[in-house]
């Protein structure tokens, strides 16, 4: 919220502003977003998930009952048709991912008509491309 506020301080308009996000980053920049319903211009979301519970289930095959228990936030990106309808949608996923299963940003792609693009990548691969144009 504080940054949002410096930028529309700072003379920037609420459409000049995007949010790009990876994996669990995706997750508060969503529940920032249903929360505030700030009219960004651009929701950009790398190997986001749908539910953490989910991921964690499918890559340690821990029964659901055990990981609520255990886990004392649970992440639900489900929040993400509660978005401004302004905001353009992308999600970005690699079809190599083995953290988060490309299936995770299909069920976002559903709960809010996004664009979805599926790419030959692994859950780290875009941000390793942008770290070497930084």
């Amino acid at each position: 919220d504080n940054c949002m506020k410096i930028l529309l301080k700072k003379g920037y308009k609420n459409k000049d502003i995007n949010f790009i996000c990876h994996s669990i980053g995706c997750a508060a920049a969503i529940n920032y977003l249903s929360v505030y319903k700030t009219p960004i211009e651009k929701l950009i979301l790398l190997a986001p998930f749908s539910n953490i519970c989910q991921v964690v289930h499918d890559k340690y095959y821990v029964p659901y009952f055990l990981i609520n228990l255990l886990i004392d936030h649970v992440w639900d990106n489900h929040k993400i048709k509660d978005i401004h309808l302004s905001i353009d949608v992308i999600i970005i996923h690699g079809k190599h991912d083995k953290l988060i299963k490309p299936a995770q940003s299909k069920i976002l792609n559903n709960l809010r008509r996004s664009k979805l693009i599926i790419t030959e990548d692994d859950h780290n691969s875009i941000v390793r491309m942008m770290n070497k144009h930084v």
